[in-house]
């Protein structure tokens, strides 16, 4: 396979383009598929308007409505694609970061962690699934994070986070079962990239050697490497970044 599991160029759509996993996805995608119509978005206008036109676009996967709107755009100007990759998250703000105990919870972080990490990958599954070809290869995956797993939490803390992601996880799932019917060849998946040198990242990782960190380069090759290797088979399971299955 040439890459992503797939033999020739696709076309693709990239949730969170902006960022670092996003762009290096964006970027392994023609490297690997030369020729793809790779489609990516993100929530700032000034970074969607240096692209070249139709690159980009300026979209919140918060607004289901706007999600909605842009996906049947697509369908009328053919654009079908066979991956969908979701690299958007929220872990921190500068006036919000993850609660380490019980008396932190606020209803504030709660909706906003939410919003981002849940809510916005079923607004994206509803929409984008429809778009998958039914028959043929398709992926449709989403940044999830090992602090997620119910069974794999050991240290507690970071509730809305921890939650958000188990949440999401739980919609991929159930997204997956109920594509089987529809779409008998997609896989759909929930990744964990690793500790990556992003901006999500930078605050909780300061006391940490930097060479134990992933670049979002390297990160994006593992999670390539991932999707390469995950059949329709395995839809709605949970890896890690090296191939690993972790436990929901």
């Amino acid at each position: 396979m040439a890459g992503f599991g797939f033999e020739e160029s696709i076309s693709a759509f990239v949730f969170g383009g902006r960022g670092g996993i996003g762009a290096a996805i964006v970027e392994l995608i023609h490297e690997q598929l030369p020729g793809s119509q790779v489609i990516s978005t993100s929530r700032d206008p000034e970074w969607v308007a240096q692209a070249q036109s139709g690159e980009r676009l300026l979209l919140d996967p918060r607004d289901p409505k706007e999600l909605e709107k842009t996906a049947a755009q697509l369908k009328d100007q053919g654009f079908q694609p066979q991956l969908v990759f979701n690299a958007t998250g929220l872990l921190h703000q500068p006036s919000l970061t993850p609660e380490r105990a019980l008396k932190e919870l606020n209803p504030r972080t709660f909706e906003e962690t939410f919003a981002i990490n849940t809510f916005a990958v079923g607004y994206m599954l509803q929409a984008f699934v429809p778009l998958l070809p039914r028959k043929k290869r398709s992926v449709f995956a989403s940044l999830s994070a090992r602090v997620g797993s119910i069974e794999d939490c050991r240290l507690g803390g970071w509730y809305s986070y921890r939650a958000s992601k188990a949440a999401q996880n739980m919609l991929l799932r159930c997204a997956a079962i109920e594509a089987k019917r529809t779409h008998p060849g997609l896989c759909c998946l929930a990744l964990h990239p690793g500790t990556v040198r992003t901006q999500l990242s930078t605050p909780f990782t300061k006391r940490r050697d930097p060479g134990s960190l992933f670049t979002p380069e390297v990160s994006a090759r593992h999670l390539e490497k991932v999707i390469c290797d995950r059949t329709a088979d395995e839809s709605g399971q949970f890896f890690a970044w090296d191939g690993q299955a972790i436990p929901w």
